[in-house]
């Protein structure tokens, strides 16, 4: 739904349910997961094409059929920039709608939440928390 939203093809009904203050924070995970999964697409398609050009080199790769795929892959990179670029927008946007209000109660679930898809983000990366991100999240759980 954020992805739609973000690329215009979103219904009213799911907009007004992103817009909800209530879903700020799960739309916001939802943003910055799909970034992430654009920046893994790029990796992928980028080292493709990498791979190719050293196996057109090697001549284990025809020139013509590497042309077309390096073709393919700039029109798609062109659109992916845009998406990315558009996908960091909305995430500014989204950090600000919840940010933007003068409510300490409302701030601190900001934050709590803010913590929360850290602590996810920091779990599907693989890699191992710092000693002060244990605190915070020991925090939380209390």
């Amino acid at each position: 739904m954020a992805k739609r939203e973000c690329k215009g093809q979103a219904t009213d009904e799911e907009v007004d349910f992103l817009n909800s203050p209530e879903n700020h924070a799960n739309w916001l995970n939802s943003l910055i997961n799909a970034l992430n999964e654009l920046d893994s697409q790029m990796t992928y398609h980028r080292d493709r094409i990498s791979m190719m050009t050293e196996d057109v080199k090697l001549n284990i790769v025809d020139s013509e059929e590497y042309k077309f795929e390096k073709e393919k892959f700039d029109g798609w990179q062109r659109k992916a920039l845009r998406y990315k670029a558009g996908l960091q927008r909305r995430i500014t946007e989204v950090k600000t709608m919840m940010f933007g209000g003068n409510d300490n109660n409302s701030r601190a679930e900001v934050l709590a939440n803010a913590i929360m898809i850290h602590k996810q983000q920091s779990e599907l990366s693989g890699l191992d928390p710092e000693s002060h991100d244990l605190e915070l999240w020991s925090a939380l759980a209390r």
